[in-house]
């Protein structure tokens, strides 16, 4: 099964949106996903099918906060691991 990426980054609507960020990448089990947390979103890389299920994992588990949210997802075949480690490599 050919890798993808997913760049996804969850924002709670309410002043306390930190705790439940964090709260929400607590509850996260990877699985066989790569993960990088970052300030502003999180890039999961893995097989496609598994990739898609950690993303709706993730809405889940904002869901279960209790709190109004948007989930902005961006999905790639094109920006796997590989990828992405060149690209930070030409940045630094």
């Amino acid at each position: 099964m050919k890798n993808i990426s997913c760049q996804i980054a969850l924002y709670p609507l309410r002043k306390e949106y930190a705790e439940d960020v964090n709260a929400v990448l607590d509850q996260f089990d990877p699985g066989c996903l790569t993960v990088q947390v970052g300030m502003m979103s999180t890039l999961l890389v893995g097989p496609e099918d598994i990739v898609w299920q950690k993303a709706r994992e993730l809405y889940e588990l904002g869901k279960r906060r209790g709190a109004r949210f948007v989930l902005h997802a961006c999905f790639s075949d094109a920006c796997v691991k590989d990828d992405v480690c060149e690209l930070q490599e030409r940045q630094a």
